[in-house]
């Protein structure tokens, strides 16, 4: 079985699971038919599916490519090792969605 298979059979099961979880177990009552927000949600899923597919993926591609051909970034300003490297992006990329959800970057970082 292909390796994109089985990540989808993942993602459907996962899927699944909540589902089920949530029918068994609800966090909140319900305050409207379930069929309809199940369709407004699954439409804007599917129109946000397509967009990524349209726009942001292509220029992400892009873009990645450009940063890695011209050696961009705060970790390739030092030779640091593979293991290191990776670890210092995750923390990077970590605390920069931190920043951007804090939302007042003042907050958290003298300027």
């Amino acid at each position: 079985m292909k390796s994109k298979n089985v990540i989808g059979l993942a993602v459907l099961g996962w899927f699944l699971t909540l589902l089920l979880l949530e029918e068994k177990r609800p966090l909140r009552t319900c305050v409207e038919k379930k069929s309809s927000r199940v369709i407004r949600n699954m439409s804007i899923a599917g129109v946000s599916a397509i967009l990524l597919q349209v726009i942001e993926s292509p220029l992400t591609d892009l873009l990645s490519h450009k940063v890695a051909r011209k050696r961009l970034g705060l970790l390739n300003l030092v030779s640091l090792p593979k293991i290191v490297e990776i670890v210092g992006s995750v923390v990077l990329l970590d605390y920069s969605l931190y920043l951007w959800h804090v939302g007042d970057v003042s907050s958290v970082v003298e300027i």
